[in-house]
C-alpha cells in the first residue's frame, strides 16, 4: 500500500508539471536525476494503482472514470 502513496503523489505533481525532472520528486533513488519521468514510467505507475488501488488511481485521473 506504501508504494500506491509515492505513486499518487509523484503522479500528481506529475500532472501539474510533466516535464520536472525526476530529482524534484523527493524520491531517494532519483537523486541527481535530470530526466523527466518517461511515458514507459508512469504508465507503469499508473497501471499498478489500476490493480491495487482503483480508488487513488480515480482520485489522481478523474478524467478516466467512465
Amino acid at each position: 500500500m506504501l508504494a500506491s502513496v509515492y505513486f499518487v503523489f509523484i503522479l500528481k505533481q506529475w500532472k501539474q508539471d510533466p516535464n520536472r525532472k525526476k530529482k524534484e520528486y523527493g524520491v531517494y533513488h532519483w537523486d541527481g536525476c535530470e530526466a523527466p519521468l518517461s511515458w514507459r514510467e508512469v504508465e507503469r505507475m499508473k497501471d499498478y494503482l489500476k490493480k491495487r488501488n482503483i480508488e487513488g488511481y480515480y482520485r489522481t485521473f478523474p478524467e478516466d472514470r467512465h
